[in-house]
């Protein structure tokens, strides 16, 4: 897996200190769902410099809401889920890696926050070796 440079490591504890200094709520939960407007725009901001920093692009970023509500139980469960993904070819292999490795390192702490960047082998691509 690539590494990450200095400067890059220092970006992303910079931005999770800012993310924590700015709410408790967000420190003590870390869960998307109960972040603010405020502090999802930051997060993607982040998200989208670490995009182009790797070198990809036509990364489908997506909301979901999912609220239920249980008719057992008097409340209702509404979580917010930021989903990033996309198919790439394998020739584009070591981009997907260092994006992944980056951006997992960020939000490892933060729930309802998917990372799926991948490659994938379609019809007429030459395959690729496992190591």
């Amino acid at each position: 897996m690539p590494e990450l440079t200095k400067h890059e490591t220092m970006k992303i504890e910079n931005m999770k200190l800012f993310l924590r200094k700015r709410t408790s709520k967000f420190y003590d939960n870390s869960d998307f769902s109960t972040m603010s407007n405020n502090e999802r725009q930051s997060l993607i901001k982040q998200l989208s410099i670490i995009c182009t920093a790797s070198g990809l692009q036509g990364l489908s970023i997506s909301f979901s809401r999912k609220t239920v509500a249980s008719l057992a139980q008097n409340s209702i469960q509404d979580t917010v889920q930021l989903s990033i993904e996309k198919n790439f070819s394998p020739d584009k292999i070591d981009l997907v890696e260092k994006f992944n490795t980056r951006a997992k390192t960020l939000v490892k702490d933060i729930k309802n926050v998917q990372i799926n960047a991948k490659v994938k082998v379609d019809v007429g691509m030459n395959y690729h070796m496992i190591k």
